[in-house]
C-alpha cells in the first residue's frame, strides 16, 4: 500500500516536472520565435516594385556637389533651413561633425522645435564629441557598436517640417561633417517635393520609433518606396536593407543588364561579386563601361574591382576602363606641410549613369551590407537635370583623373613615351598603388623633362599592373595616364 501511495506521489510529481518543463520550453521557444521575428525580414524573396503615384507638377530641386573649385558651402544652406522650421526637424546621418549645425539645432529646440537627430552607433565618440554640449537634443543612436558585426545606420538626410507645406529635404551622399564637405566629393539635393519627401517621412519615423536595419520588416517595411511618375520623367525611392531578391541590388542588376550603349560609374567602395560581373559582361557584349573608383580601397581585399581591373588588361580590345583617384591623392601630397597630419580626398560617390538616361545614386556602397544590411536612401531616375548634372560632373572627375591614355612602347625594360604627348610634359613619373587602407601611393620612378624624348629603363617592380604611370604638366596636371 505505502509503495503504491509512493509510486503514484513519483507520477504525480513526475507529471508536475513534465508539465513545468513543457511551460518553460513553450516560453523559450516563444522567445526565440520572437527573436527570429524581429532579426529576419518576412519571407518575401523576390522583388517587389514600388507602388506607383502619378504627380501633376514636374520634380524640381537644386542640386550640389561638394569639394569642387566654385562649390557652393553646403552648411550655411543646413543653417538657414534648420532656422526656418517651425514644427520639427529630423536629422538621419551616419557621420557627424559641423558644430554650427548643431548649434542651429540647438538653437530650432529652444524656440519650440521638435528635433530628433539620429546617429550612427559605431561613431558614437565622434558624436560624443559634438553633442555633449548641448544635452537637450534628443539623439537615438542605431546600427552596431564599434567592434560589433558590423550594421550601420548609413542614411544621409535632413528632413524640415514634414508633413507641411513649407516641408524641404536635403539627401544626398555627404555625411554632415567639415572634412568631408572641404576634402571628399560627394552630393547633396535639395527640394520641397512632397512626394519624393513623403518616403523619407516614413523612414524617419520607423527610425525614430527604434526600428532599424531588419527589424524595419516588423512594420510593413518594403525595399522599393515608391515610384514616382512626374511630367518630366519618373523617380524611384528605395531603401534597404532588401532581402535575397526583394532589395535594391536586382534593380541595379536589372538596369544594369539592361544598358545598350553605355555605363559610366563613380564609386567608393565595391565589394559585390555580381555587380562587377555584370559590368564586364556588358564590356564584353559592346556596351562602353567606364569606372571612376577611389584608391584608398581600390586593392582591399574584398574588393572587386580588381577583378574589373584584370578584365580590363586582358582583354583590351573591349570598351572597359578602370581608372582611380590616385592622381588627385598624389597631388594631394604634394601640398602637406611637415608636421600636419594628412587627410587625402575620398571619392565619395555611389552613382551609375546608364545610357546617358537613366541615374541611379544613393548612401550605399555596392556591398552586401550596403544592400542586405544597412540604413541606406538610394534613387533611380530618368529626370533630366539630374541624370546630365551627374553625367557632366562625372566627365569632369574623369577628365581630371585621367587625361589622355597615356602611349608607352616596351621593350622589356626600356620605355619610349609618345613624342607627341611629352610636348606640354616636364616629368614621367611612376607610382606604386596603395593595397591597404590609408596606404599612400609611393613615387617608384621619375624622368625629368629632358629626359622624356629618351629611352627610360624602368625598374622591374614599378611594371606591376598595380603601378600607375602619369605624364604631367608644369602645374602638376595630369596630361596622360595609364590605368589600364
Amino acid at each position: 500500500m505505502i509503495n503504491a501511495l509512493r509510486s503514484k506521489a513519483a507520477r504525480r510529481r513526475w507529471c508536475q516536472a513534465a508539465g513545468l518543463g513543457f511551460s518553460v520550453l513553450s516560453v523559450l521557444l516563444f522567445l526565440a520565435s520572437s527573436f527570429l521575428t524581429a532579426s529576419q525580414p518576412q519571407q518575401v524573396t523576390a522583388l517587389l516594385p514600388p507602388s506607383e503615384r502619378e504627380i501633376q507638377h514636374d520634380f524640381s530641386g537644386d542640386l550640389y556637389f561638394n569639394a569642387e573649385p566654385d562649390a557652393q558651402p553646403i552648411a550655411p544652406l543646413l543653417v538657414e533651413a534648420i532656422h526656418d522650421a517651425r514644427e520639427r526637424v529630423t536629422l538621419a546621418m551616419f557621420s557627424f561633425q559641423w558644430p554650427e549645425v548643431a548649434q542651429a539645432l540647438q538653437a530650432a529646440h529652444d524656440r519650440g522645435v521638435m528635433v530628433t537627430v539620429i546617429l550612427d552607433k559605431s561613431n558614437h565618440r565622434r558624436h560624443q564629441w559634438v553633442f555633449e554640449s548641448h544635452p537637450e537634443l534628443k539623439v537615438i543612436e542605431l546600427g552596431s557598436e564599434a567592434g560589433d558585426s558590423v550594421i550601420f545606420m548609413h542614411h544621409k538626410f535632413l528632413l524640415i517640417d514634414e508633413g507641411t507645406p513649407t516641408a524641404r529635404i536635403f539627401y544626398g551622399a555627404l555625411n554632415f561633417t567639415v572634412l568631408q564637405e572641404n576634402m571628399d566629393p560627394g552630393f547633396m539635393l535639395e527640394t520641397s517635393d512632397s512626394a519624393f519627401i513623403a518616403p523619407f517621412a516614413e523612414e524617419a519615423e520607423r527610425l525614430r520609433s527604434g526600428l532599424h536595419g531588419r527589424a524595419k520588416f516588423r512594420a510593413g517595411f518594403r525595399p522599393g518606396a515608391a515610384t514616382l511618375r512626374y511630367p518630366n520623367g519618373w523617380l524611384e525611392v528605395w531603401f534597404s536593407p532588401g532581402f535575397r531578391e526583394n532589395s535594391a541590388k536586382t534593380r541595379y542588376l536589372e538596369l544594369l543588364n539592361g544598358a545598350t550603349r553605355s555605363i559610366d560609374v563613380a564609386i567608393w567602395v565595391l565589394t559585390d561579386g555580381d555587380i562587377a560581373s555584370t559590368l564586364a559582361a556588358r564590356a564584353a557584349a559592346g556596351v562602353s563601361v567606364r569606372v571612376i573608383a577611389d584608391d584608398a580601397f581600390f586593392w582591399g581585399p574584398d574588393s572587386a574591382l580588381p577583378f574589373l581591373d584584370k578584365a580590363a588588361r586582358n582583354n583590351p580590345e573591349q570598351p572597359l576602363e578602370v581608372v582611380n583617384d590616385t592622381i588627385k591623392t598624389i597631388q594631394q601630397l604634394r601640398t602637406v606641410q611637415p608636421g600636419i597630419p594628412l587627410h587625402t580626398s575620398y571619392l565619395h560617390q555611389h552613382f551609375a549613369v546608364i545610357d546617358q538616361e537613366i541615374l541611379i545614386t544613393g548612401t550605399n556602397n555596392w556591398s552586401d551590407n550596403g544592400f542586405l544590411m544597412n540604413d541606406e536612401s538610394i534613387i533611380v531616375t530618368n529626370i533630366p537635370f539630374l541624370v546630365e548634372s551627374f553625367a557632366e560632373w562625372w566627365d569632369r572627375q574623369y577628365q581630371a583623373l585621367r587625361g589622355a591614355k597615356l602611349i608607352v612602347q616596351w621593350e622589356n625594360d626600356r620605355a619610349r613615351l609618345d613624342p607627341t604627348q611629352i610636348i606640354d610634359a616636364v616629368s614621367f613619373q611612376i607610382y606604386t598603388e596603395s593595397v591597404a587602407f590609408g596606404d599612400q601611393p609611393a613615387l617608384c620612378f621619375e624622368a625629368s623633362s629632358a629626359e622624356l624624348s629618351q629611352t627610360l629603363k624602368v625598374p622591374e617592380f614599378c611594371r606591376t599592373p598595380r603601378n600607375h604611370a602619369f605624364l604631367l604638366d608644369a602645374n602638376g596636371n595630369i596630361l596622360a595616364g595609364n590605368y589600364n
